[in-house]
């Protein structure tokens, strides 16, 4: 079981509410919910493994948070632009690739957006280009990078903030010269490399339940 839904029926159901919350793998105790309200996290692979169950009067709620009954998960999105574009490249999600692979492009810059369905948050990143080195973290949809001056990307570090950095892994990896697509790392790991002057080519990025296994 991932997830519950409660609700009263017949005539106490006008004078009560009927208020949940669950223990899930992972996550712990999660907030209460009431009448319908879903509590869990149904389709991120996680069981509930307790239930508690109060009744209260109509206009009162059990002690405790009723912000987080329920956990589903966000959207990443993610661009990039290239070597010689004067555009960028479209918004991709779910693992795509932003860029290219395999072309000789490097990516001169990138942005990423994170999307709440439920969990707030945000997402930050930073890239390192060559001459500059690492650059400043930026977060929600700015530009990381320098493609203003046409600097290739050659590794990056993506990071999750607020509720979505309990609740979510943010999963990453780049495609570099010579080596192809690397392995994914995750949460502010460095994918890529730096001091080999290997340019990134392309990025793919997955955002997962938290202690998920990797894409």
């Amino acid at each position: 079981v991932e997830g519950i839904q409660l609700k009263l029926q017949g005539s106490k159901s006008s004078s009560f509410d009927i208020w949940y919350r669950v223990q899930m793998q992972t996550y712990g105790w999660l907030d209460w919910a009431k009448s319908g309200d879903i509590a869990g996290a149904p389709g991120l692979g996680k069981n509930v493994e307790a239930i508690a169950v109060v009744l209260m009067p109509k206009g009162k709620a059990p002690s405790g948070s009723i912000r987080q009954p329920a956990v589903t998960l966000g959207t990443v999105t993610y661009s990039a632009i290239s070597h010689g574009n004067a555009a960028w490249g479209p918004e991709v999600t779910g693992g795509a690739t932003a860029g290219t692979a395999g072309k000789a492009l490097p990516m001169t810059g990138f942005k990423v957006s994170y999307e709440s369905h439920g969990v707030s948050g945000g997402i930050s990143y930073a890239a390192h280009t060559a001459t500059h080195g690492w650059l400043g973290a930026v977060s929600n949809g700015a530009v990381a990078g320098v493609p203003s001056e046409d600097k290739q990307v050659e590794a990056v570090r993506i990071a999750l903030s607020g509720d979505a950095s309990k609740y979510f892994d943010v999963w990453y990896r780049v495609n570099i010269k010579d080596y192809g697509w690397l392995g994914w790392v995750k949460n502010g790991a460095i994918a890529g490399s730096t001091g080999c002057g290997l340019r990134a080519e392309g990025l793919q990025v997955v955002l997962k339940a938290k202690n998920s296994s990797a894409p």
